[in-house]
């Protein structure tokens, strides 16, 4: 009988309170798991970020020695840089590979036979030095003249003078670009 009394003894009013309190417990015990769960999530992610950083300076720190290094035997000519050390420092510098070498090789251009200086050299789309070709006969990736006969007139009404006649410029000129890179490549298509 007691029992029913105390349930006729709570008033509707305390029964909200009573459900209500009951509501922000279990609300307020959910919220700090969330929490609880958030943070354990967040610390294993910045552990691997951590992880990930530590390699990435170690990964970084090898680079650098290894490229100081490199400096250092090619400053001393105990080696030569391999071919992708060669194109970032001609990059970097603005000179071309053979330059970059002490230009060990006269080059000439493989279309006209003209010589290659850093200044007349042609370039790639990507600002690259291109040491096969000048930059009149090779521009933005694609070559100016799609025949020899073409380039021979060009340089025969530009090169002639007093003491090399257009006869003889154009005598020179079929003697020497068939022996070219440029006319072989194109010979044998």
């Amino acid at each position: 009988m007691e029992k029913r009394n105390w349930k006729r003894s709570v008033t509707l009013k305390q029964r909200m309170v009573l459900c209500l309190a009951a509501f922000f417990a279990a609300f307020a015990l959910q919220l700090a798991l969330n929490g609880y769960q958030a943070r354990a999530v967040q610390q294993v992610q910045d552990d691997q970020m951590s992880n990930f950083n530590a390699i990435s300076r170690f990964q970084g720190g090898v680079e650098s020695s290894i490229s100081i290094l490199e400096a250092y035997r090619w400053e001393n000519g105990e080696t030569t840089p391999n071919t992708e050390t060669l194109k970032l420092l001609s990059r970097f510098f603005d000179v071309s590979i053979n330059t970059l070498l002490g230009a060990p090789r006269q080059l000439i251009c493989q279309c006209c036979g003209m010589p290659l200086e850093d200044g007349n050299m042609s370039r790639e789309p990507d600002g690259s030095f291109n040491e096969d070709y000048c930059k009149w006969c090779y521009t933005d990736g694609a070559f100016t003249y799609q025949s020899m006969d073409a380039l021979i007139d060009f340089c025969a009404a530009h090169m002639a003078n007093d003491a090399f006649p257009p006869v003889q410029v154009r005598a020179y000129l079929q003697d020497l670009l068939p022996k070219l890179k440029h006319w072989q490549i194109a010979e044998n298509k």
